[in-house]
């Protein structure tokens, strides 16, 4: 028997969240034999075709034959951030160049000769590390969009659309059993994975969009923490469309059409 936190409170919330998801993973576990299983929180949409989408992408993911537990049809883009590492390089680099300049420039004759020394103390330290400033501040994912297929992602949050693959899941579900009641279930998941060296992999771009606002964990969010995807919005219908008829005629053939 599970005794849960006292009602209401914030450990009470994602102990049952992470009892839910545990048991509709086991109800799907002993209820059939697909090897895949997607599960889907209620307030998502998908894009056209992205069931034959998601079925190319699992294809592509066994020729691999790779040992992974999902694959996460939906990810925001905020969780693709530049790491701690390259902040602190970029930072270095934006510094750099300005010490060197001073220190250079008016020792080598060359230099002093081919650029004006006052101009440089002025021009550098300031044009440089706002470049690197702005470069920081528009993101990782609009400086450097992932392109369209499927990119490995240990970490990353978010559970609203995912596809696990039921040979691995046997092995994450009792280690998830151990972990959810202290913990959101999307970082149970994420640490059972890693325990397990199982890889995780993530659709470019989402094939499902979050419409909720509200959590019940963080009934708090605000508008600025909105859980969405760019990359779903930035699809073109047509474009779309025309892939979902080329998919489903490679996997169905002539008759997975409608005329």
């Amino acid at each position: 028997m599970i005794l849960l936190q006292a009602n209401g409170t914030y450990d009470a919330k994602v102990q049952k969240a992470g009892l839910d998801y545990t048991t509709a993973i086991k109800a799907c576990m002993n209820n059939g034999d697909a090897p895949y299983i997607a599960v889907f929180e209620d307030d998502v949409i998908f894009s056209n075709g992205w069931v034959a989408r998601t079925v190319e992408l699992l294809s592509d993911l066994e020729a691999q034959n790779e040992h992974w537990s999902d694959m996460r049809l939906f990810t925001p883009e905020r969780s693709m951030g530049w790491s701690p590492t390259t902040v602190k390089l970029a930072t270095f680099l934006s510094i750099a160049p300005a010490i060197l300049a001073a220190v250079l420039i008016p020792r080598i004759r060359i230099l002093r000769k081919a650029i004006d020394p006052r101009t440089v103390r002025w021009v550098v330290p300031i044009v440089v590390p706002l470049t690197v400033w702005f470069i920081l501040e528009a993101g990782k994912y609009s400086i450097f969009p992932p392109s369209p297929g499927l990119h490995q992602q240990r970490w990353g949050c978010c559970t609203q659309a995912i596809v696990f693959s039921r040979k691995t899941l046997s092995e994450m579900v009792p280690c998830l059993d151990l972990t959810v009641l202290d913990r959101p279930y999307d970082l149970a998941i994420r640490d059972c994975a890693f325990s397990l060296n199982l890889h995780r992999w993530i659709a470019q771009p989402s094939l499902v969009q979050h419409l909720g606002f509200k959590s019940l964990i963080n009934p708090n969010r605000s508008s600025a923490d909105a859980v969405w995807s760019v990359s779903f919005e930035d699809m073109d219908g047509h474009a779309v469309l025309q892939q979902q008829k080329r998919l489903v005629q490679q996997i169905y053939g002539s008759s997975g059409i409608l005329s």
